[in-house]
């Protein structure tokens, strides 16, 4: 296919239902709108505290800027719009007269993670510009990101007397400062300004030169665990910064080359929670290796937040199912795990997030990944700080138009503004696979497409059997329904057919939903002699908790993954793979 050619998907404006509402209010009231959070943020740069250690305090302001941005553009929620405006305010005020926005003093920079920072500074204030309203402050914005940008291609580079760009950094090859890419052609496109692209042109031509990053994963059959370079996080963020690339010069080789590398990770390293990297952020093979038990097995924050980024923008220039499929996976399982529900935040002081998830006999780690001090009394970290943008990018995939009609991809309750009509959607999904779409307000029919989940293998539209065939198409007639229904089986899955070197256990789905043992009422250890129907499990769901039927007549109880070991200052055991009875 020529993707260059293809058309795009373009999100409309979504109303949830309460339910997943709460979730954006959550974030929004217990994070955004902490203007003393930002405030620590932006003394950073003032103080120039990560002169200490090489550190990425940096970060935190821009990449907590994105995800409010992102939560915003769903909200549309004024109060959080004033926070978040104060916030730009008050870190472009930080600019120094050469045009440096940097947590590092200029005796100390382009070391370490300064570049890397500089990043997260330039994407902040880049997603800022795309909500702001006042265009006075848009200009300033674009002014501070030119002085920003211009001091650092000056001195860092491809000629003669600059500083190449992966030598800022003594981490990971580079690659994390290399990652400046995507803000360097967001520029561009702001500006239209040669410099910018053509400074782009130069890092993309480098890394696909032999040895480099796109080289390997243009020119090679050789997966991301076996590059040079492993880390997950910074490596994925050079491809998204490939992904802007290609949205501006055309190029389909780029595209390809991303989708590439996506296709590698689906294959070779995501756990069954939509994760990847499980020995200590890197890419380990982790398909493979999320059933063998080790005290690092777990999953970043970071990564999944990154990765369900990635696949959202090779989705919306694609339509390719298989990476709205993964976004899912990561959403329901992952990334909902990963956030720290209302109940455990009552009267007590902890972070929004856990940083690492674990899939296989193991607590969620309470180690606050990325942590770094603000000052005497305050710490934070990088996955704390990506959070948000997560749950932000729900919406940007969810439901898109285009000039063939309506593609809905997933299924969250709600209403949804189209360009002349509006989309009502009923259903409990993903606890139950029946979908109730409805079309009011509008003078015409429509075309849906329908994504046939990776999961599901029967369905049905409007009691008519559909083939699984990536997306199901339906004609919708004004103020008409139309009824879709998925069968959710609790599949088993074995971990020989991911890993036939170790002994035998058993996971349990459920619709995209991924079924978790929880210390506190089941015994990981013990082997279990499952109740089998047509190769499935036998299950029932009270609305909390799932009893899963044994051949003794007793049943195994488990939760969803994302409640399953939720107790922060009283961590408990679970995990996704249990012990299968030997016969």
């Amino acid at each position: 296919m020529n993707y260059a050619k293809a058309n795009r998907l373009f999100a409309v404006d979504a109303k949830y239902s309460d339910k997943w509402e709460e979730f954006f209010s959550l974030i929004s009231e217990k994070q955004m709108k902490d203007e003393i959070l930002w405030q620590l943020l932006v003394r950073q740069y003032v103080c120039k505290t990560d002169d200490v250690d090489e550190g990425w305090r940096g970060e935190y302001w821009g990449k907590l800027m994105r995800g409010g941005v992102l939560i915003y553009s769903h909200t549309k929620d004024e109060e959080l719009y004033k926070v978040l405006t104060d916030a730009v305010l008050k870190i472009l005020a930080t600019q120094e007269e050469n045009g440096r926005i940097s947590a590092y003093s200029q005796k100390r920079e382009f070391i370490g993670w300064d570049m890397w920072s500089r990043k997260y500074i330039m994407l902040g204030l880049e997603y800022f510009y795309d909500i702001c309203s006042d265009v006075d402050l848009k200009n300033k914005i674009v002014k501070a990101l030119i002085r920003h940008a211009d001091y650092i291609i000056e001195r860092v580079g491809y000629g003669e007397g600059q500083i190449r760009i992966r030598e800022t950094s003594n981490f990971h090859l580079g690659y994390n400062a290399f990652s400046i890419l995507q803000p360097i052609v967001k520029l561009y496109g702001l500006t239209k300004e040669d410099r910018y692209l053509s400074y782009a042109k130069q890092m993309v031509d480098a890394e696909f030169e032999e040895g480099g990053l796109f080289y390997y994963a243009k020119e090679t059959d050789k997966y991301p665990f076996e590059y040079p370079v492993q880390k997950v996080y910074e490596m994925t963020s050079c491809f998204e910064g490939l992904l802007e690339y290609y949205q501006i010069v055309g190029n389909d080789e780029y595209l390809k080359t991303a989708m590439s590398y996506a296709d590698k990770i689906l294959e070779k390293d995501f756990a069954i929670i939509g994760a990847s990297g499980g020995h200590d952020e890197y890419f380990d093979n982790s398909t493979k290796t999320q059933v063998i038990k080790t005290d690092i097995n777990k999953f970043e924050t970071c990564v999944t937040v990154t990765l369900m980024r990635f696949f959202a923008a090779i989705y919306k220039l694609t339509g390719e199912k298989r990476y709205i499929d993964a976004i899912e996976r990561s959403f329901y399982n992952a990334y909902i795990g990963a956030l720290t529900d209302s109940e455990n935040l009552k009267g007590f002081a902890i972070p929004l997030f856990y940083s690492y998830s674990p899939v296989f006999q193991n607590e969620r780690w309470v180690l606050m990944g990325g942590g770094k001090d603000l000052s005497s009394y305050a710490k934070f970290g990088c996955c704390i700080a990506i959070g948000a943008a997560g749950l932000g990018t729900v919406p940007t995939v969810g439901v898109c138009e285009d000039e063939d009609g309506i593609t809905v991809a997933l299924y969250i309750e709600g209403e949804y503004k189209l360009s002349d009509s509006k989309l009502v959607i009923q259903t409990d999904y993903p606890h139950d696979g029946r979908v109730k779409l409805m079309l009011s307000s509008a003078t015409n029919s429509k075309k849906l497409k329908l994504r046939v989940p990776d999961w599901c293998e029967k369905c049905s539209i409007n009691g008519v059997f559909v083939e699984n065939e990536g997306f199901a198409e339906v004609e919708i007639m004004p103020n008409e329904s139309v009824v879709f229904e998925m069968e959710m089986p609790y599949k088993l899955h074995s971990s020989k057919d991911v890993n036939s070197e170790v002994e035998e256990t058993f996971a349990i789905t459920r619709g995209p939903i991924v079924l978790c043992a929880d210390s506190c009422e089941a015994d990981l250890y013990k082997q279990y002699d499952l109740e089998t129907v047509d190769g499935c499990a036998v299950g029932k769901y009270d609305g909390e908790k799932y009893s899963i039927a044994l051949k003794s007549g007793k049943t195994l109880v488990m939760r969803e993954y994302s409640k399953a070991g939720k107790c922060y200052y009283a961590p408990r055991e679970i995990s996704v793979w249990i012990n299968c009875k030997k016969d």
